[in-house]
Order: C-alpha cells, then sequence, then structure tokens
C-alpha cells in the first residue's frame, strides 16, 4: 500500500503504518461507504465495495513529528481532548497533518485561545482538526462554522493563518506561497532541497 496501484484491503483490517493510535484500528462492524485511512506520511483515500476496502488514492501529507504532537496535547489537553477521538467523529485523531515549521504558530494560538478561555473572555473550544490545505493552514473547532458564536476565537484563527502564509511550512523560515506541483509554503532553502 502507499503506491499508485489499485489495492483491496479485507474490511476490518486497516491503518497499518507503525503508529499505535492507528495499528490494529480492526473495526468489524465499520460500513462507512467513504472512509480515509492514515498512512505515514499520506493518506490512503479508499471506499467500501462488499465486504473489502478497495483503495482510491494516496494523498501525499505530512505530519508533525511525534514529540511536537504529543506537546501540543499535554500543553492544551482541553483544546486537543479529541486526539485519540473517533475517526467518525474527528479528523484530530489523524494528527496534526502539516510540517514542523508551523508548530510555533499553533503553539501561539493555542495559547492565547487558552489563556482567553481561562479568563472567561471565549467560549471553551475543542479543536477538531489541524491541517495543511492548499499551502494554508487550516486549524478546524467543533462548531467552526458558527462564526457569529465565537467570533474571537475566528479572529485569533485567522491571524495565525496569515502567519502561517509567510512561514516555510517545513522549518519556521520565512517563506512564501509557492506552486511546486502542489501549493506550499516554503523558504528558498527548502524550496531547493528536493
Amino acid at each position: 500500500i502507499g503506491d499508485d496501484r489499485p489495492c483491496v484491503i479485507p474490511l476490518g483490517c486497516w491503518g497499518f503504518n507503525g503508529d499505535s493510535r492507528t495499528d490494529n484500528m480492526c473495526r468489524e462492524e465499520t460500513k462507512r461507504v467513504d472512509c480515509s485511512f492514515k498512512r505515514s506520511p499520506g493518506v490512503i483515500s479508499c471506499r467500501q465495495e462488499g465486504n473489502n476496502v478497495v483503495h482510491l488514492s494516496y494523498i501525499d501529507t505530512h505530519a508533525l513529528r511525534q514529540e511536537l504532537d504529543d506537546l501540543l496535547c499535554q500543553r492544551y489537553p482541553e483544546l486537543f481532548r479529541d486526539r485519540d477521538g473517533d475517526g467518525a467523529e474527528t479528523a484530530m485523531c489523524w494528527g496534526f497533518t502539516c510540517g514542523d515549521g508551523w508548530f510555533g504558530i499553533i503553539d501561539a494560538l493555542c495559547s492565547e485561545i487558552a489563556a482567553q478561555v481561562r479568563h472567561g473572555r471565549m467560549p471553551a473550544v475543542v479543536v477538531s482538526q489541524v491541517k495543511e490545505k492548499s499551502g494554508l493552514l487550516r486549524f478546524h473547532i467543533r462548531g467552526g462554522f458558527l462564526r457569529g458564536g465565537n467570533a474571537e476565537t475566528h479572529r485569533l484563527i485567522e491571524l495565525a493563518q496569515q502567519q502561517a502564509l509567510h512561514t516555510c511550512e517545513e522549518c519556521g523560515q520565512p517563506g512564501k506561497l509557492l506552486d511546486v506541483g502542489k501549493p506550499v509554503v516554503v523558504c528558498p532553502l527548502c524550496a531547493n532541497q528536493d
């Protein structure tokens, strides 16, 4: 698995990537038609056909190093209480799917949200997904489409997204959005590494 050849995975046996959070996720009761399976460093998009899951595509992604993932979850347990949740309910079960260079931005955003919540200036939030998409930082919270109900949180998220737009996703140095086969925010050094 991981190349572009079609493959068939028996239902109930999925998520083999060396990550204890996703390995051994045998779910005989799984009957969802559209599902994604985490595989480091990407996601395998699949669909169910009868009793099998058919591999459709492999999407190249990357994730924060495990120690950075763990650090964010330790520092902000209330924000990331769904980190090991069910994939049918939260995308945080797949981790932080962005490069290490955005760790400082995500950490600062979480720190500010946690402080605002602690001081009663905004309602508590739970993060449902943190990822890179089309070269941009995406930071989703539960009920995130209800902007009027939590305007300050959305303002902070938008500031972090603007900062990420000028920060190399790989190393954290100043960068810019480039199209290198896909949109990415990189610095000149990281852009020339491949």
